[in-house]
């Protein structure tokens, strides 16, 4: 499967609440690119709905060493 075909799985597994099943696929996506700042992005903003606040900023610290000028990390770091 293509990184954009997991993100795609993914996303509809969010949109379902499928939370544990988009978890899986966020990993599979980073397995398959460990930098993937989209996948990154998303499972920190899991972590931060389960307050799992140390799991979420780990995330956002690895996407800030990959793209310190995100807007969206920017957003997330608020």
């Amino acid at each position: 499967m293509k990184i954009e075909e997991v993100l795609a799985e993914a996303d509809k597994a969010l949109y379902s609440l499928k939370i544990e099943d988009a978890i899986i696929y966020l990993e599979t996506a980073l397995e398959i690119n460990p930098n993937n700042i989209e996948a990154l992005i998303k499972l920190s903003k899991i972590a931060l709905t389960r307050d799992e606040k140390v799991k979420a900023l780990e995330y956002i610290e690895k996407t800030e060493n990959l793209d310190s000028e995100s807007m969206e990390l920017l957003f997330e770091r608020a």
